[in-house]
């Protein structure tokens, strides 16, 4: 089972409120094929801009709250994508659940 990249970014883009707009998640066999080398050229843009933007911020920097939330957005993306991969590549065909919020959970007396 291949990871499906459109519902876990829908998701993960409205649970930051990020407006999308409407795809249909469903995996089309017919549709997929390519993705890994379109990922790893997203990724070497990615590895390039994030350098550079590296480079131009000093240490004691104020930045804008936009520019640190777009920094932090991508960020999460990034870390949340890696872990889905690694996990998908440790246990195939295990899907990640949805977030749980702890405050939910119950802790059940033995």
């Amino acid at each position: 089972m291949k990871p499906n990249f459109i519902k876990y970014f829908l998701k993960a883009a409205e649970h930051e409120g990020v407006e999308m707009p409407m795809m249909n998640p469903q995996k089309d066999s017919g549709e997929y094929g390519e993705e890994g080398g379109m990922a790893k050229s997203d990724l070497k843009t990615l590895i390039r801009n994030a350098q550079e933007l590296h480079d131009l911020i000093s240490d004691n920097e104020d930045l804008p709250e936009h520019v640190q939330s777009k920094i932090t957005l991508a960020s999460d993306y990034i870390v949340d994508a890696a872990n889905y991969i690694k996990s998908e590549k440790q246990n195939p065909g295990s899907e990640i659940p949805d977030s749980v919020d702890t405050e939910e959970l119950e802790m059940e007396d033995d």
